[in-house]
């Protein structure tokens, strides 16, 4: 780069820092680093600009539809109240409809009914029938989380070396936080389903509490336990 006879004004820590990016070996010389710092903040002004345009042309897009009659006159509050509350419930019927699209098919295995079955059973003999309305409740938000992310960071991919299946776990715990809250909490449970992406279809295999042995799994599987009609 020439040379245009204009001089830099570095502060001492501009100095530190250019000369610690030398000694680390990030940059072979003092003028690398001023380059790099140049590149960087040209990129910072031709981002800034990009956005300030974009802000414009949405601007212009949105004052053009006010010419073809695109536009609510607010005349009070309560009308503002009435029309955010119409495009809240647009959102939400928006947004739900969009989740039962990207959602995969489900299928829930019998070994999954009768697991279920076994894991209700269980909590209304120990803490009754208000507990075990509870309960289900995020039974059904993990199928339902499970389906519409099954490549969710919370879900463990299970392999064998010596099968081509891999089987997913998903832990109730992270769907809690998702169940309606006039249902109420469960603190903490400590069951996970299994299941097996294929083919698009999410087949829910059973469920099991992690401080059950496999054998104790399949036990709580057996058909008797449920009437698959």
């Amino acid at each position: 780069m020439a040379n245009d006879g204009r001089n830099l004004s570095l502060t001492e820590r501009h100095r530190r820092f250019i000369g610690a990016q030398v000694e680390t070996g990030r940059h072979a010389s003092s003028s690398e680093v001023v380059r790099e710092a140049l590149r960087r903040y040209e990129r910072d002004i031709e981002a800034e600009q990009a956005a300030v345009d974009a802000l414009f042309a949405m601007a212009e897009k949105s004052e053009a539809g006010e010419a073809t009659g695109d536009f609510i006159d607010i005349r009070d509050q309560a009308h503002l109240d009435d029309v955010m509350q119409q495009t809240l419930d647009d959102a939400v019927k928006r947004g739900r409809a969009r989740q039962r699209r990207s959602m995969a098919a489900i299928r829930l295995l019998g070994g999954a009914r009768r697991s279920i079955l076994a894991a209700l059973d269980y909590a209304f003999e120990q803490y009754g029938e208000k507990a075990t309305v509870r309960y289900a409740a995020p039974i059904n938000q993990a199928i339902a989380d499970f389906a519409k992310n099954p490549g969710a960071r919370t879900i463990r991919r299970i392999e064998h070396p010596g099968k081509d299946k891999i089987l997913l776990r998903d832990d109730l715990a992270p769907s809690r936080n998702n169940v309606p809250p006039d249902v109420g909490e469960v603190a903490n449970p400590r069951h996970f389903l299994v299941g097996r992406l294929e083919g698009g279809i999410l087949r829910i295999l059973f469920l099991a509490h992690d401080r059950m042995k496999p054998e104790n799994v399949l036990r709580r599987s057996r058909p008797s336990d449920i009437n698959d009609d």
